[in-house]
């Protein structure tokens, strides 16, 4: 399952990537002098620019969500749940700090899951910006996404 999520992230980072490459001021952008494009904002501001309004809004949303649900998840739970020698337990590089039942090793996979799921939303929504913006896409359109 965490395979499928994270390999969707990248295809979804490849359709973003060549729907960027489209945008026009994108590539005057990428045809600077290097010491012109080292600013990151100038990039966001044209990202940005071109997408619907709640979109954008969504993303910030996801952003922050995926920061506090990190350090909430480190926070509750900073071991790592595995099966070492027929155990179920919580360890820290290698030193076991617990021994788990079968319930308590899957709320702890739970738990390691949703510290990562925050991460793929947040880039989820990266590519989603670049993907559906107001000029390229008619989709955005039948969103009513302005």
């Amino acid at each position: 399952m965490i395979a499928i999520l994270s390999l969707g992230m990248f295809l979804a980072f490849i359709f973003a990537g060549y729907y960027l490459h489209q945008n026009l001021n994108y590539l005057e952008y990428r045809e600077k002098p290097f010491i012109k494009r080292l600013n990151p904002f100038k990039k966001i501001e044209i990202i940005f620019s071109q997408t619907p309004t709640k979109l954008v809004l969504f993303t910030i949303l996801l952003f922050c969500y995926c920061f506090f649900n990190f350090f909430y998840c480190l926070k509750t739970q900073p071991y790592t749940p595995s099966i070492i020698n027929n155990q179920y337990v919580l360890h820290n590089h290698g030193t076991i700090e617990k021994i788990l039942t079968i319930e308590e090793y899957h709320l702890a996979r739970a738990k390691e899951l949703k510290l990562i799921s925050g991460h793929w939303m947040a880039f989820y929504g990266i590519a989603a910006v670049i993907i559906f913006t107001k000029k390229n896409n008619r989709l955005s359109k039948y969103l009513n996404l302005d």
